[in-house]
Formats: C-alpha cells, structure tokens, sequence
C-alpha cells in the first residue's frame, strides 16, 4: 500500500497519493472525490482513499531503450 491523503482544494475533497518510480524520483497523483468538504463527507472521503490506495499500482517507466536500439524496435516496446 502507498502512502496518500486527503486535500482540500477549492471546496472538495482530493485525494493526494504520493510514489517513487524506479529512478527514486517522487511523484504525486491528485484524484477528484467530487465530495464536497464538510464534515458529512469525510468518512466517505477517507474511505475512497483506503480503497485508492490499495487499488494503486506505480506505473512502470519505458526509460530501457538501449543507444544501439533501432527505429523499429523502438516502435515495438
């Protein structure tokens, strides 16, 4: 599971997840709730962040390429 949490910005719940890719460069995904923030919402919200950052997978780089590489491989990754 990553680590994330919720944002309030411009008047609704975001929910903010933060990742290293391989390189170990930090990277951070925002989500809209679409929840408005009060204080009625946000058990639901925080229950769409456990769900979000469960169901999370960091997406894998495509930085492999070798200098030799040719133009058609390349198209083929």
């Amino acid at each position: 599971m990553i680590p994330g949490h919720l944002t309030v910005f411009k008047g609704y719940y975001y929910i903010t997840l933060n990742y290293y890719d391989e390189f170990k460069k930090r990277h951070y995904k925002k989500y809209s709730t679409g929840l408005k923030a009060n204080t009625n919402n946000k058990a639901k919200a925080e229950e769409m962040l456990m769900k979000a950052r469960v169901e999370f997978f960091v997406p894998q780089c495509l930085n492999n390429f070798k200098s030799d590489m040719l133009f058609i491989d390349y198209l083929k990754a």
